[in-house]
């Protein structure tokens, strides 16, 4: 961790060799509260495949398989930033604190401007073929940019962007060095900046709370100083580092209608007026907003070869993003439990469907070669849920249940500008989907598994 964990930021984060970051939830706090710098660890065994020859055929054959693949190539040329001008294009970028969804500086910071400039070498994981991960450096009189920290991500990009009203890319990847050097989650300090922005121009806050600060959107030196600020809880980066939850508790004046959170975890940079299953995964996540809890609804819209891929889960048909209803609620439960499975081994996202290129039988073979195990996607499906269902589960014996699932009321207001103009969420087809994902879950009218439910997933 770095001084934001030890400081005890809210969303501070875990960093790994200065650029691989566990983001979200603020474990870097926690780690920081126990005095725990750093968890180092060395492996002596090795790793005792079932079937090493198979996983090396399978490693292979994907490496040159996924080489021409859409859904990999994207990846590997412009990184996770590459759909940042469709997104705008689509009216679904979160920009200006999720007021507007369209930013007109949307190709100065997308990932084909990063490879035509500051890009150095693609990254990637250890073992990956895809090199999804950007490695960036600027080098000039007033800016620079140290490449050991990697490069900004979508998110990241996103949160501190469009968010924030900044177009200048070298500005955002400056900002993503000092969030990684200082172990802070990129999505929470921009959207926490963000907030905070907005509140400084519709009078809430002035320059006496920050401290001379014009916090203006479009601010770059705003921006910059406040991460370190946030890092060590100083002058206006202490309330800043609380995160919007606790800042318009402080603020008051309305400013809890524009508090872009879930659970007090702060929305990631999708927008859930233009993709409806993404607001239900922001609602019923037992971690908070988080993008990452199924596949958007915007990934499957038609027939085709994405859709008969994922045919092998139990997805009969694809889904209009703007829709509600139990056929969306369905979508999402499906999709939910697969990416639950592929957290629990360890899996990538991107690698296999409808995500990423790798079909789902043949990810199967690679777990089954190297468990022994002869497991089917049937049987992963009730692992993902086992997982959900156990979080849902803790959560509600903690107090964490329903009530605390409520979206920002922004998501209920139109947008302001883009080809989604004038689009917001309808409240009451949002609450009976959710009914519908409950019961689709086996939970009971309040959402708490019912006891059936229980015994089946044996918890």
């Amino acid at each position: 961790i770095g001084q934001s964990g030890e400081n005890q930021v809210q969303y501070a984060c875990v960093i790994n060799d200065l650029k691989h970051a566990c983001g979200r939830n603020g474990t870097g706090a926690i780690m920081g509260y126990k005095n725990l710098k750093a968890v180092a660890i060395k492996g002596t065994l090795g790793f005792n495949f079932k079937d090493k020859d198979k996983i090396m055929e399978i490693s292979k054959w994907y490496a040159k398989y996924q080489k021409d693949h859409p859904l990999s190539r994207g990846k590997y040329l412009y990184g996770t930033a590459a759909g940042v001008e469709s997104l705008s294009k689509s009216g679904i970028l979160p920009t200006r604190n999720f007021k507007d969804g369209s930013f007109e500086k949307a190709k100065e910071i997308s990932g084909q401007t990063m490879a035509d400039t500051i890009l150095i070498q693609r990254g990637g994981c250890f073992g990956c073929p895809v090199r999804c991960k950007r490695v960036v450096k600027v080098d000039e009189e007033d800016m620079q940019v140290d490449p050991k920290f990697g490069g900004p991500e979508y998110e990241t990009i996103g949160a501190m962007g469009s968010m924030c009203g900044i177009g200048d890319l070298e500005v955002i990847a400056k900002a993503h060095e000092l969030c990684n050097d200082f172990g802070i989650d990129t999505i929470s300090a921009g959207v926490s900046i963000s907030f905070a922005m907005e509140c400084f121009e519709k009078g809430i806050i002035n320059e006496e709370d920050t401290e001379g600060i014009k916090l203006n959107f479009g601010n770059e030196k705003a921006l910059l100083k406040l991460i370190e600020d946030i890092a060590y809880k100083r002058g206006f980066g202490k309330i800043l580092a609380q995160g919007v939850k606790e800042m318009s508790q402080e603020f008051g004046k309305g400013s809890e209608e524009f508090a872009m959170h879930v659970k007090g975890q702060e929305l990631p940079m999708h927008e859930p007026r233009g993709k409806i299953g993404v607001g239900l995964g922001y609602a019923v996540s037992p971690t908070g907003a988080d993008h990452m809890q199924a596949a958007h609804d915007t990934m499957i819209t038609e027939d085709g070869p994405i859709l008969d891929a994922v045919k092998i889960l139990g997805l009969t048909k694809a889904v209009d993003p703007m829709t509600y209803g139990k056929d969306k609620a369905e979508f999402y439960g499906i999709m939910e439990k697969w990416w639950s499975f592929l957290n629990m081994v360890g899996m990538c996202d991107f690698i296999p469907a409808p995500r990423g290129s790798m079909p789902i039988e043949k990810f199967m073979e690679l777990i089954n070669a190297a468990t022994g195990w002869d497991f089917t996607p049937e049987e992963a499906m009730e692992v993902g849920e086992r997982g959900i269902t156990a979080a849902r589960k803790l959560n509600y014996d903690l107090g964490i249940d329903e009530s605390h699932e409520d979206l920002p009321k922004r998501l209920y207001q139109p947008l302001q500008n883009g080809s989604l103009k004038g689009v917001s969420m309808d409240k009451d087809k949002f609450l009976e989907m959710k009914k519908y994902y409950y019961e689709y879950m086996g939970w009971d009218e309040k959402g708490y598994p019912k006891e059936e439910t229980l015994t089946r997933l044996g918890l």
